[in-house]
C-alpha cells in the first residue's frame, strides 16, 4: 500500500477545528489508498499541454503558409495557454503537490520561467506572504493596484466610485507588467511590495543564472523573433497575447479573495483576532463555479487547475488539485459543525457580480 499520509497544510496554531478537518481528509485517503499529492488527471494534463506546446511551434513554421497567420494563431493560443500552464503545472508544482516525486515538483516549477516570470519570487510572493498572510494588508501585494481601493486605510477619492467598471481593463496589462517591470522591480530593489527580503530569501548564483535566462528568452522568442520575422505587427500580436493572458489569470485570483463578506485586514486589526490559521484561510477565501453538474463549471474547473477550490486548496495546498471537489464536502460539513463560515459562490457569474459589488462599495464607501 502507498504512503497516503497527508502533507501538513501550512503555518499557525492548533485547534480543535483545524486538527478535526485535518484527520478527517487524511482519513478519506486511507479510506481510499490514495496519495495525497497523485492524481491521475494530472498526467492527462502535463501531456496535453507538452502536446499544446510542440504544436504551437509547428504552427509558427507552417501558419497556414503565412507566417503572420501562423504567429497570430500562436499569440491567441498561447494568451489562454498560458494560463493554463501556470494553473495546472505551475502553481501545484510550486507547492509540491503537483506530484509524490520531487523531481516532477522541481521541474514543472520552472514552467513559470517558460511564461516569461520568476519563481524564485512567485514562491516567496504566493506561498510564504499570500497563503500565510491572507488579505491582510502590506502582505498582499496584489492588493496594491494603483487607482484601486479595497481597504479603509487608502483614502477614498472620487475617481474611486468608477474602480468596479476601470478595473477591467486593467487587469489586461496585469501580466504585462508583472514580466516586464514588476519582476524587475523586484530584483533590483529586493522588495516584494513593501516587504524587504530578508537575508536568507535572497537569490543565489543560480537563481541569478535562472532569472535571467528566462527573461532574455521570452522577450528572444515572444518578441525579436516574430519582429524578425512577420514586422511591427507582431508587436500587436504580442500584447494581445498579454492582455488576454493577464485577464484570465487575474479574474480566476481575485474572485478568491476580492468579492463581498471577505474581510481584507489591516496588520493592527489581524492582531486582535483569535482565529487560528485553519479558520482565518476559510473566512478570508471563496469558492466559486462549485457547481459540479454544470457543463461551464466543469470545463472552468479542468481549465484552471482546480483553483476554483480556493478555500480547500488555502487548508491543503499541498494536497493535488484534482482531489478538490472530492475534498470539498469534507470541508463544508466540518465548518456547518464548528459554525466556521464557509465563502461559495457556485457559478462563476455570481462570482463576477460579487466581485464588481464589492469594488463598488470600496469605492464609495469611506468606513469598510
Amino acid at each position: 500500500m502507498k504512503n497516503t499520509a497527508l502533507p501538513y497544510a501550512g503555518p499557525g496554531k492548533n485547534s480543535d477545528f483545524g486538527s478535526i478537518l485535518r484527520k478527517r481528509v487524511n482519513n478519506y485517503f486511507k479510506s481510499t489508498e490514495k496519495n495525497a499529492r497523485d492524481h491521475p488527471q494530472t498526467t492527462f494534463k502535463l501531456t496535453f499541454l507538452i502536446i499544446f506546446g510542440i504544436a504551437s511551434l509547428v504552427l509558427i513554421r507552417t501558419g497556414l503558409n503565412n507566417l503572420t497567420v501562423g504567429w497570430f494563431i500562436v499569440f491567441l493560443l498561447l494568451g489562454f495557454g498560458f494560463p493554463a500552464i501556470g494553473f495546472n503545472a505551475m502553481h501545484d508544482a510550486n507547492h509540491e503537490s503537483l506530484s509524490s516525486k520531487k523531481w516532477i515538483n522541481t521541474f514543472f516549477s520552472y514552467s513559470l520561467e517558460i511564461m516569461g516570470c520568476s519563481s524564485f519570487f512567485w514562491r516567496i510572493k504566493h506561498n510564504q506572504m499570500h497563503h500565510g498572510n491572507t488579505n491582510i494588508e502590506n502582505h498582499e501585494e496584489d492588493f496594491i493596484i494603483p487607482g484601486i481601493r479595497v481597504s479603509a486605510t487608502t483614502p477614498l477619492r472620487w475617481y474611486h466610485k468608477y474602480q468596479h467598471i476601470y478595473i477591467f481593463f486593467m487587469y489586461p496589462v496585469l501580466y504585462l507588467f508583472w514580466v516586464q517591470y514588476t519582476d524587475y522591480r523586484k530584483y533590483f530593489s529586493g522588495k516584494i511590495g513593501t516587504i524587504t527580503l530578508t537575508k536568507e530569501q535572497r537569490m543565489k548564483l543560480s537563481d541569478h543564472i535562472v532569472f535571467w535566462t528566462a527573461k532574455i528568452l521570452h522577450n528572444a522568442v515572444l518578441l525579436a523573433w516574430p519582429i524578425y520575422e512577420i514586422g511591427p505587427i507582431a508587436i500587436v500580436f504580442y500584447f494581445m497575447f498579454c492582455m488576454i493572458c493577464g485577464s484570465v489569470i487575474a479574474i480566476v485570483f481575485q474572485l478568491a479573495h476580492m468579492v463581498e463578506n471577505i474581510p481584507i485586514y489591516t496588520e493592527e486589526d489581524f492582531s486582535k483576532i483569535s482565529n487560528d490559521w485553519v479558520i482565518h484561510e476559510i473566512t478570508t477565501t471563496s469558492d466559486f463555479a462549485t457547481n459540479q453538474k454544470k457543463l461551464f463549471n466543469r470545463i472552468l474547473s479542468f481549465y484552471v487547475g482546480g483553483l476554483n477550490f480556493q478555500v480547500e486548496h488555502h487548508i491543503f495546498s499541498r494536497i493535488n488539485h484534482g482531489y478538490y471537489p472530492k475534498i470539498q464536502k469534507i470541508v463544508k460539513d466540518c465548518c456547518n459543525e464548528f459554525n466556521v463560515k464557509y465563502n461559495e459562490h457556485k457559478t462563476f457569474w455570481q462570482a463576477i457580480i460579487s466581485h464588481i459589488r464589492y469594488l463598488r462599495r470600496c469605492g464609495t464607501v469611506e468606513t469598510l
